[in-house]
């Protein structure tokens, strides 16, 4: 009998296509068999067994098995990824290219080209200004357009600030900022030395600032960003190979804070990204043969970003430009930086206390958890919102899974009566209330979207009253982080993280609903929080702006007010339409 006729008999994969999932042309031998030079044996012609639909509870346990994982350990994340990482005095270059990375000889030819390009652009970094013929300096690169500044600075020795205050703005770096965001302490860098005084006088309380440098905060924030800009300009920031320019080039947009700054930032994100890959940095380290300490400093510099690339995104209301499953870097040790140098042979063993990377790890861990839980929602379903009632139970248990693992990894060990620590409980605690309220919103398009969209008779069927109170204590939360005395420091941080979702339900609910006490307490927390993101140069023009203006004004209506853009007017004056 020829393979044709058996095929013609046959109906059932082969038993090692069937095992590995693929799809078998039924011939015998198959040509998967052939190909991998495997046994092709057929199952006999009795019926297949007809699987078993799995109840509820065991689709839940599928789809959450992921989230009992750590988060970013996969090995395998990048998959198919085979790279190498090139290595010479200081600066690095990664690539993935399949014939460098086959050919061992061609690699060794293209190893000495790396390196040799690695020196020029290390070389070229260090003289960006050449003398015009009229005496004067410019800047050869083509670094000084993203800025649009012009003239380029020809000395930035007149930046500095005196010895003093040199010491004062490292010490308020280091007690605002660097809990925040943490950062390898390279003082001879010029970029990271201006991008530290940058970040350190935006940390600062505008009162505060005047009474310890008699100036301004916004003449400051102006000063030492030029500086700023000018310095990663002349190292050369979009081609250079170095860490150190990267890292100072992600703490300079991430305290960047003047408005139309969060379109700037967005658009950035995208560049450094771009950098980032060139420089392997989402490989973890331990697939690159880098050492401990080397490893541990490129995983705190890529999910500095990974941060950054969020709050961007969150304010742009578009997608991030970090995908899952498009990295493998593990996340950083929750350790002291004392426990590792260059030293360190081996990683040091995880401390079970509140270390100097704890605040930075949870807000890590607490992004990821959440992108991948809903990550694994949207490949379950094929991108669409099928079973929407599934995927919201699925939601709920996932998110109990992550407060369960937070509680059981740090918040066990966090001493409120630090405030730092405090702080760290309650962004834990905001987090998953955020997520807990987004979670009950209907599928298939944005938070906000879901919330204006929504009919009135919707809306108060929405309504129920623990859903309403977690929004309100979003708000409440928020606020407070921002203006508590004990968090004024970090203030700076959570003014980047304003929480759109709770906001533009709390209002909706206001404008269409009941007026009770409950609503009143909305209504107090909703005019101080607005009023704020008003007054705060990077919040007021975001995407989101305009319809929680809308929003506000029918809910001062619904209060017996009028809201004129920032400002409370007890006149009574007919309802705006509802916004649909």
């Amino acid at each position: 009998m020829s393979s044709t006729e058996i095929k013609a008999l046959t109906t059932r994969s082969c038993r090692r296509c069937s095992q590995k999932k693929i799809r078998c042309d039924k011939a015998q031998p198959c040509a998967g068999c052939i190909k991998s030079a495997s046994e092709c044996v057929f199952p006999g012609p009795d019926r297949a067994p007809r699987r078993k639909k799995r109840p509820l509870k065991a689709q839940l346990v599928s789809r959450l098995k992921a989230l009992e994982k750590e988060p970013a350990e996969n090995s395998t994340a990048v998959k198919g990824e085979r790279g190498k990482l090139f290595v010479d005095r200081g600066s690095s270059q990664y690539i993935n290219h399949e014939v460098l990375v086959d050919f061992e000889t061609q690699m060794i030819d293209d190893s000495q080209h790396c390196k040799h390009r690695l020196g020029k652009a290390k070389d070229e970094s260090g003289m960006q200004e050449v003398a015009s013929s009229g005496g004067e300096h410019k800047i050869v690169t083509g670094n000084g357009f993203v800025f649009q500044d012009s003239p380029m600075a020809v000395f930035l020795s007149d930046f500095y600030p005196n010895s003093v205050q040199h010491s004062t703005l490292w010490d308020l770096f280091e007690e605002n900022v660097a809990p925040c965001n943490d950062f390898s302490d390279d003082r001879a860098s010029e970029a990271v030395r201006f991008a530290v005084y940058f970040a350190a006088i935006t940390s600062m309380d505008p009162e505060r600032c005047k009474h310890v440098f008699g100036k301004e905060r916004g003449n400051l924030q102006q000063h030492y960003r030029f500086a700023t800009q000018q310095a990663l300009a002349r190292a050369n920031f979009l081609q250079s190979h170095n860490l150190t320019v990267l890292q100072a080039t992600i703490l300079f947009l991430t305290c960047l804070r003047g408005e139309d700054d969060a379109a700037f930032v967005w658009a950035m994100t995208a560049a450094v990204h771009r950098i980032a890959q060139g420089l392997g940095l989402h490989r973890d380290g331990t697939h690159l043969g880098l050492n401990p300490f080397q490893t541990e400093v490129r995983r705190r510099i890529w999910w500095a970003f990974y941060l950054l690339d969020c709050q961007s995104s969150e304010f742009r209301a578009v997608g991030t430009q970090i995908k899952e499953g498009t990295y493998d870097t593990k996340l950083p040790l929750n350790i002291h930086d004392s426990d590792i140098s260059l030293e360190s042979r081996s990683f040091p063993d995880e401390r079970f206390i509140f270390t100097d990377m704890t605040f930075c790890l949870i807000r890590c861990e607490m992004t990821v958890l959440n992108r991948q839980l809903h990550s694994d929602l949207h490949s379950s379903t094929g991108g669409h919102g099928e079973d929407s009632s599934l995927n919201r139970v699925t939601k709920l248990h996932g998110l109990k899974q992550i407060h369960s693992k937070l509680r059981r990894q740090y918040l066990w060990f966090c001493d409120v009566s630090i405030p730092l620590q405090w702080v760290t409980a309650t962004v834990i605690r905001l987090a998953l209330a955020r997520s807990w309220l987004v979670a009950h919103l209907p599928e298939g398009m944005s938070a906000a979207e879901q919330i204006s969209q929504t009919a009135p008779s919707d809306v108060r069927s929405l309504r129920h009253e623990r859903l309403f109170v977690m929004a309100i204590e979003v708000l409440e939360f928020a606020y407070l982080l921002e203006t508590d005395p004990r968090t004024k420091q970090w203030s700076w941080l959570f003014e980047g993280y304003p929480q759109w979702h709770a906001a533009i339900f709390v209002l909706r609910q206001i404008g269409v609903g009941p007026q009770t006490m409950l609503t009143d307490r909305a209504w107090a927390v909703a005019l101080k929080v607005i009023t704020r993101w008003k007054d705060n140069d990077c919040q007021k023009d975001g995407v989101t702006s305009a319809l929680v203006s809308r929003l506000m004004e029918q809910a001062a209506v619904a209060q017996g007010c009028i809201w004129d853009g920032g400002e409370i007017k007890d006149e009574p004056r007919s309802p705006p339409d509802i916004v649909s």
